[in-house]
């Protein structure tokens, strides 16, 4: 008997309003779905969204390159006066995104939930 093949990985997008844009990573955070939560992002950009969160809470498997693009991302957005916010909370995701982010103008949250909060606590 053949033994089943899981399904691909696939990204998602979804706009709050005008500005904003939620990009969900799903489970497996690996090199070609950081391509497409790139694309994602890029054609929101176009759109007018300007604050961006990028949710890895769903991640339980990555490759430190996926991170190492999405951080490419997240600062590439941020030096276009974009709000960037990465929710995620697997130990080794956060660790992997601190060492990668440099002190850049995007931060890391523990859940969807308070990044969003954070998001929309902004000032415009």
């Amino acid at each position: 008997m053949p033994l089943p093949i899981a399904p691909p990985e696939v990204a998602s997008a979804r706009r709050l309003g005008e500005r904003a844009c939620v990009v969900d990573a799903g489970g497996q955070f690996m090199l070609a779905l950081a391509r497409q939560v790139d694309d994602l992002a890029a054609h929101a950009a176009v759109g007018g969204a300007r604050e961006f969160v990028f949710d890895l809470g769903g991640v339980r498997r990555y490759e430190t390159e996926a991170l190492v693009e999405l951080s490419a991302l997240c600062r590439r957005l941020a030096s276009y006066g974009c709000e960037v916010i990465v929710a995620a909370h697997d130990p080794g995701v956060v660790l992997e995104l601190r060492r990668l982010s440099h002190g850049d103008d995007w931060s890391i949250a523990p859940t969807l939930g308070s990044a969003l909060s954070d998001l929309f606590s902004r000032p415009l």
